[in-house]
């Protein structure tokens, strides 16, 4: 009888704690479904919810952002997929911190402390159970942290990632150890390398990673287009905006589709065959230059080797050239005017004269029966 109390007793005691380590969870942070968010809770310690609640080893979207966290332990099981760590004061992980969220496919680690010091190879292992199989981790978000470089081994786990982002980190320049850590992503196919104070790329940086689709190289110091980018032969959207270029022209690129060069503080032209090597361009966006005066008709045609001279355009069909000092437009700039899906020449400094004629009498009226408010002020 005694025996059955204490039992009983502990059983009581068990279900009570469980209860309250989810009512303890749920009361700070917000669980729905299988979401959990504990942004803006004060927490030091993720373990303090963690430890004590069944609901975190069920969820697959976790957020604590926005807390006080500075040091991140090694985490129990769990099924999530998506955890969040950003806007934190993080600047140490633990090795092997994440290896028990075997289901883990993105991580997001921006706006902390960290630096490469920080980024210990084995802090991303995720799986320790089949030593051949890579971990599941695809997309990775360091942006906004201290880092001033990579060491050469940090993505030594992460064979499977897809999704780079260091965007907002002190790079400067891209150091030999730096080149090596991104030439082991091999499936890498996005990387944004946006606001890091770059002015130029390694020549053989975008090689190893054949797979890559987009890059953002976007609010940096390059004066000159890298050579190095028609290492990228897959690559197919480029953001090259709010860099102070002046002179423009582009290496070849057989893959690219979209290229984005818009606030640009110096360029004031963009001259002859300056898009001559793009030659499966399909968008082009080039806004709020303020110095942008002209483009070369002959921008975008190249001209074939066969001995005529044949002159071909890449088939764009979405073009922005609006908030520009363009005062005048080129008929020859494309050789099909008429399959453009999108069309915005709004806030130029457009001249009234005859050699702007053909903008008025064939291309407003194609423009205005399908985009009507791109003709805003384009009088």
């Amino acid at each position: 009888m005694f025996l059955l109390n204490v039992a009983s007793c502990m059983l009581i005691i068990l279900i009570t704690c469980v209860v309250s380590g989810e009512s303890i969870l749920c009361d700070t942070c917000t669980c729905k479904n299988s979401i959990i968010n504990c942004t803006e809770n004060g927490l030091m310690d993720i373990l303090d919810l963690w430890d004590h609640s069944d609901v975190l080893k069920d969820a697959t979207l976790m957020h604590f952002d926005d807390n006080g966290i500075v040091h991140v332990k090694q985490l129990p099981p769990s099924k999530v997929r998506y955890l969040s760590l950003r806007k934190n004061k993080i600047n140490k992980i633990d090795e092997m911190a994440f290896i028990n969220l075997k289901l883990l496919l993105e991580l997001d680690l921006s706006y902390n402390s960290l630096t490469a010091e920080s980024l210990n190879p084995d802090i991303f292992k995720i799986n320790n159970e089949d030593t051949s199989r890579p971990g599941s981790l695809i997309h990775l978000r360091l942006d906004y942290n201290n880092i001033h470089s990579l060491l050469p081994h940090t993505f030594k786990e992460l064979s499977n990632l897809v999704s780079l982002t260091l965007a907002g980190n002190p790079l400067t320049v891209i150091d030999r150890a730096t080149s090596f850590a991104m030439s082991s992503l091999p499936m890498l196919k996005i990387l944004n390398l946006s606001n890091t104070s770059l002015n130029e790329l390694p020549d053989h940086l975008l090689h190893t990673p054949r797979f890559l689709e987009i890059l953002n190289l976007s609010n940096n110091k390059f004066t000159q287009i890298p050579q190095g980018l028609d290492e990228a032969h897959a690559l197919q959207r480029l953001d090259f905006s709010s860099n102070p270029i002046k002179n423009i022209f582009f290496p070849k690129m057989a893959s690219l589709k979209v290229l984005h060069l818009s606030h640009m503080p110096e360029l004031n032209n963009i001259g002859p065959r300056a898009f001559s090597l793009l030659n499966v361009l399909e968008e082009f966006h080039c806004t709020h230059n303020n110095k942008l005066k002209s483009i070369d008709p002959t921008a975008f045609s190249y001209k074939l080797n066969d001995g005529l001279e044949s002159e071909l355009w890449p088939q764009i069909i979405k073009l922005d050239l609006s908030y520009n000092a363009l005062g005048y437009l080129d008929s020859r700039l494309l050789s099909r005017w008429d399959t453009l899906e999108e069309l915005n020449l709004q806030g130029n400094k457009w001249i009234c004269d005859c050699v702007n004629q053909w903008l008025v009498s064939t291309l407003a009226p194609m423009v205005e029966s399908r985009h009507p408010e791109f003709l805003n002020d384009f009088t």
